[in-house]
């Protein structure tokens, strides 16, 4: 069958004519090459820029997919590979941008979705691009594509033909083919060839760095300097050492410097906090004055008084670098009764606090020199792998083993399958950087981002297939919710665990399993501690693992299909309800789904509060929260629950009654009688008071009241 391709192309010509806003002096063109999704599910995009006239600004392109009701699919703000400031008039600036289309719930065989573009200036504005459809945020339409819907799932049959498609295919394309037959495969078999198909394949070279991704890759490097900087400066302001400070403030955007040749996301509100930082150690340099200084400033002032002479003196000073003598002197100046002497004491004021600021230490001059052209920077550099951008000490992240790095690639697409979420959605690739100047001892990850410390600027051939990575991965991947406290730390142990099996490293499956169980076992289990306290780590990682140990056994290994559809079926759940006791139902619920009724009997033996009568109770629950979900007018028969006291749901039902009652702005007798008659709440009573005593404490005394009742009575 012949591969379908579909380009559409929309030229739109734009004049420079503006009315009262920024606008872009440029024509644009957006291309869309479909002809891979059904295979990839990637799209290309092709822009095309034509200045008209010369632009002196730097510009960041934003780029939005978005559906026909105008909701973000796909956001991917990034700078040209040509910046604006070089984009010749007259002479198109063309780059490719590859763009992963996710999954997009339709019935529709085909589903129609539009490119926007749109160029921010450095102050955050957009520009305007006249002649073009615009929206509320200044993005301008470009052209529409369609893409069809797959519902084809990987079989064992069908398993074969994919992967000698993939061999067929240029490198990056065959290896994402067989990343999408892996997500579409539903037995562990299957998996299992396509993951050693993955490993011939993924030998090829990855894909080169997008612009996308290498705005990424700057920003990050740049967000890591400044870190490391304002940790600097903090330091030294703690010590008092406000000229050092102050410059490494200045120098990272305190005044705004950086921001003049290099448009960064988010760095106008940096800016303006560094602006306010700068400010408040500036006030503490130029107020600090000990008090041999003080005292020598008051002998002047008492001697010469409010003069010339005084001026003069503290001019003198000012020479001296006996600044803080000096404006102490000045400031009393300004309060002279002369005019033109208060005028020149301003102007000398200002003179004096230039030179303090300018005079630095020697000493924090060096330090300063030290931090700001710390080597770290020079030898900062990246590498790359299928689904990885590794920044760090170029000696660090240019010796990483090939062999490491598509063995972390493969565990990106078991895990992101694991958990049927993708922390980078668009398909710019996740950041692991390895961090020499971050004085910390492990890793931490989240988002599209995974930072490593203490990074060795010296080592060589450092894995990326390890526990750590694969845990903090998974804090990048996972976005359980609601859930316990303590199971955020044990779900990345959790995700750890389903890495090793999946590569098929038995030793290291063993080892996390056997350790987390055993973590639940004797840090959990064999306390008294209560449900809502399970730990983090181990004990909650072993929680998840037990019911894929006891339940889901598959030879060696597990079927780990039951926690595919968990992790997808809570993330839709309709229960949102993240209090403690209420929480364990629909958790309970869920798992009783993809595993098996004796999950109930694990978890009130794991001393969650169930009791027998709720067995049946949180299913119906389940049930009827989904019912609800499909037809949200529907009303949930509360009789249902008449055999089941404990359930919450009727209550909470009965409650948004009262809630609807109280938004129609109804009657206070209706709303209160409500209340009364369906929760039980009262909404009258009767106090007595205020009781004193000039014998003793009031709380020891015993008073009449609570010796009788009698509303008609008074008391003195």
């Amino acid at each position: 069958m012949p591969i379908m391709q579909r380009t559409l192309i929309l030229l739109i010509l734009i004049s420079a004519i503006g009315s009262g806003q920024e606008t872009a002096p440029v024509d644009a063109e957006v291309t869309v090459d479909t002809s891979a999704h059904a295979a990839t599910g990637r799209v290309r995009l092709t822009i095309s820029i034509l200045a008209k006239e010369k632009i002196t600004e730097p510009l960041r392109v934003r780029l939005a997919i978005r559906d026909l009701a105008g909701k973000d699919i796909v956001t991917l703000n990034h700078l040209p590979p040509t910046p604006s400031q070089e984009w010749r008039v007259g002479k198109k600036v063309l780059w490719t941008v590859p763009v992963r289309i996710p999954a997009i719930s339709s019935s529709d065989a085909t589903t129609q979705l539009d490119v926007y573009l749109g160029l921010q200036g450095n102050d955050g504005e957009m520009h305007v691009i006249i002649g073009t459809p615009t929206v509320s945020d200044g993005s301008s339409f470009m052209i529409s594509f369609e893409v069809k819907a797959s519902s084809t799932r990987t079989t064992a049959e069908s398993v074969k033909d994919i992967i000698n498609a993939a061999r067929t295919a240029s490198p990056g394309e065959g290896f994402t083919m067989l990343e999408q037959a892996l997500r579409r495969a539903t037995t562990e078999p299957t998996r299992s060839k396509l993951r050693d198909a993955l490993r011939r394949v993924g030998k090829n070279p990855p894909e080169a760095i997008t612009a996308v991704e290498e705005s990424v890759v700057e920003a990050r490097i740049f967000g890591e300097r400044r870190r490391y900087l304002r940790e600097v400066a903090g330091r030294m302001n703690d010590r008092k050492q406000f000229h050092g400070a102050l410059a490494i403030l200045k120098d990272i955007g305190g005044d705004l410097s950086e921001g003049q040749d290099t448009p960064v996301i988010g760095a106008l509100d940096d800016a303006k906090r560094d602006q306010k930082d700068w400010q408040d150690i500036k006030r503490r340099l130029l107020e600090a004055i000990n008090d041999a200084e003080s005292q020598a400033a008051a002998r002047l002032i008492e001697k010469l008084g409010r003069t010339k002479e005084l001026l003069e003196a503290a001019q003198e000073a000012t020479k001296n670098k006996q600044y803080a003598t000096a404006r102490r002197i000045l400031s009393d100046l300004r309060f002279a009764e002369d005019d033109k002497l208060r005028t020149l004491a301003y102007r000398a004021l200002k003179k004096t606090e230039d030179s303090w600021l300018a005079d630095m230490p020697p000493a924090q001059a060096t330090a300063v020199r030290n931090a700001t052209e710390h080597p770290a920077w020079d030898r900062t550099g990246f590498s790359l792998s299928h689904k990885f951008i590794f920044i760090g000490p170029k000696k660090l992240v240019d010796s990483i083993p090939d062999h490491s790095k598509l063995e972390f690639d493969i565990a990106y697409i078991f895990l992101t399958d694991l958990f049927g979420r993708l922390p980078n959605p668009a398909g710019d690739r996740v950041t692991v950087y390895f961090k020499e100047l971050w004085n910390f001892g492990g890793g931490v990850g989240g988002g599209k981002i995974i930072n490593i410390g203490r990074a060795n600027p010296d080592s060589r051939k450092t894995h990326v297939d390890t526990g750590l990575l694969f845990h903090e991965l998974t804090h990048c991947v996972d976005d359980t919710n609601p859930i316990y406290a303590g199971f955020r730390e044990g779900l990345a142990n959790f995700g750890a665990a389903h890495c090793f099996e999946m590569l098929g490293r038995e030793g290291d499956q063993l080892h996390s399993f056997e350790g987390n169980l055993n973590a639940f076992l004797n840090d959990y289990i064999a306390t008294d501690l209560e449900y809502w306290r399970i730990q983090n780590y181990g004990p909650s990682a072993g929680f998840f693992l037990h019911f894929l140990d006891a339940y889901s056994r598959l030879g060696k290994g597990h079927d780990w299909e039951p926690y595919r559809k968990f992790f997808r079926s809570w993330r839709n759940a309709q229960s949102r309800d993240g209090r403690e006791p209420n929480l364990v139902r629909s958790l309970t619920a869920h798992l009783m789904e993809v595993f098996d009724d004796h999950v109930f009997d694990d978890m009130m033996e794991f001393r969650f509060p169930l009791v027998e009568s709720d067995r049946a109770a949180i299913i119906l629950e389940k049930r009827r929260l989904e019912e609800r979900a499909r037809e949200p007018l529907s009303v949930i028969d509360q009789s249902d629950f008449l055999e089941h006291p404990r359930s919450p749901l009727p209550r909470d039902v009965t409650l948004l009654q009262l809630t609807n009652l109280m938004n129609q702005r109804q009657s206070s007798d209706v709303v209160s009688s409500f209340a009364r008659e369906e929760l039980g709440m009262v909404d009258s009573w009767r106090v007595i008071g205020p009781f004193k005593t000039d014998f003793g404490s009031v709380d020891a005394m015993i008073f009449p009241p609570e010796y009788e009742i009698d509303f008609a009575k008074e008391y003195a």
